[in-house]
């Protein structure tokens, strides 16, 4: 009974030393087995300075030039928030196949830059092959709405190139910290379906992940009853490598039968409720049509157009005067008028490449449209 009772409170201590080590941890990543890297993303003042790759477990960092400061390429990670009072450990491991030195910071990623600690204001030096293993702790003074854990390393950082630094895990604890909660993710359903639907006669496939070597699966297809409505056998499709499954194809195209809340069945494998029919896709055309004046810059985005008043906004960059001056394959100067237009759908930027291509698009458009003897105009100007 007493070994029954020392096992149990042993389990007990493993489990809340468990949990203390990922307790108040302010970091989205802090190593990089999954072969990710987001959120941390390097920056440059050149993209020729350096470039990111995940290898082996770790974030490689690879530099061809310097710069001319350390903030000339730097790795970081935003979205971190610092409360004054409280008490940080900030640890991380580095290794680098040259000697090099690398700064590393904790604070404002916005005006006024301040810091909440970076070690004293001193780079760390890395000697070549070896990894270093920092652990510190520090007291913030100020409160940090939108900080960054960043490392520096251009400039007199970086030492003979091309090198190549190694982040192997990054962390940063705040005790009192509480994560917000999170919902349960969706299940991935090894019965991969058309979740809007599917149209009655057009092609209906699905994909269904089997274990390796499996033959051929039953399926069937149910309406939102329960009643089997279709059935048949899968064939074999093979490996997807890129994500490392055995695949088989479920064909059920011969079924026609418009309705809601059909489900695919394979075995213990079910699918997300789809529809058939001709309606699921009838306001897409409206909603992409809207996303050309949400996306609209130089003009104001009012109700009633824009339905919701959180999407309304004062009209942006009214006066576009920044001029590119550095690059690949750069031949400027030049500068371009960039009033106008529409903002890209990622980052919110404008690009002349994007817009020349819509302008193509839109000349091919019409030549589809009234055929090519018909068009008489000049473009020039327009």
């Amino acid at each position: 009974m007493k070994k029954i009772v020392l096992l149990f409170i042993m389990l007990l201590v493993l489990i809340a030393a468990s949990m203390t080590c990922s307790a108040g941890e302010l970091l989205k990543k802090t190593d990089f087995n999954d072969r990710f890297s987001l959120p941390w993303r390097l920056y440059e003042s050149n993209e020729q300075n350096s470039y990111s790759f995940v290898r082996y477990g770790s974030l490689i960092v690879h530099i061809d030039q310097e710069g001319t400061s350390k903030e000339d390429i730097k790795l970081s990670h935003k979205d971190i928030s610092i409360v004054a009072g409280n008490t940080y450990n900030v640890r991380f491991s580095i290794n680098a196949d040259k000697a090099c030195k690398v700064y590393a910071r904790i604070g404002d990623c916005e005006e006024p830059f301040l810091d909440a600690w970076n070690n004293g204001n001193e780079p760390f030096s890395i000697s070549a092959g070896q990894t270093l293993n920092v652990n510190q702790t520090f007291i913030p003074e100020r409160s940090i709405e939108s900080a960054e854990f960043a490392f520096y390393l251009g400039g007199d950082m970086a030492g003979q190139l091309p090198c190549e630094i190694r982040f192997i895990s990054m962390s940063l604890v705040d005790s009192k910290f509480i994560p917000a909660p999170t919902t349960d993710p969706i299940p991935l359903m090894n019965i991969r379906v058309n979740q809007l639907g599917y149209f009655p006669y057009a092609a209906k496939k699905a994909t269904v992940k089997v274990n390796m070597g499996a033959t051929a699966v039953d399926w069937q297809l149910k309406d939102n009853k329960g009643n089997i409505v279709a059935n048949g056998k899968a064939y074999l499709y093979g490996p997807d490598h890129a994500a490392r499954e055995e695949l088989q194809i479920i064909d059920f195209s011969d079924y026609t039968k418009p309705g809601k809340d059909y489900q695919l069945i394979a075995g213990s494998a079910v699918s997300f409720p789809f529809d058939i029919g001709t309606d699921m896709y009838s306001q897409m055309k409206y909603d992409a049509l809207k996303y050309f004046y949400h996306a609209r810059s130089g003009i104001n985005i009012e109700i009633p157009y824009c339905v919701e008043s959180e999407w309304a906004r004062a009209a942006g960059h009214t006066e576009d005067t920044a001029a590119f001056i550095t690059g690949r394959n750069y031949n400027g100067p030049k500068t371009i008028d960039g009033k106008g237009g529409w903002y890209d759908a990622g980052d919110h930027g404008k690009y002349v490449v994007h817009g020349a291509w819509h302008c193509g698009y839109s000349k091919t458009n019409m030549n589809i449209q009234l055929k090519k003897e018909d068009m008489q105009f000049s473009v020039i100007g327009h």
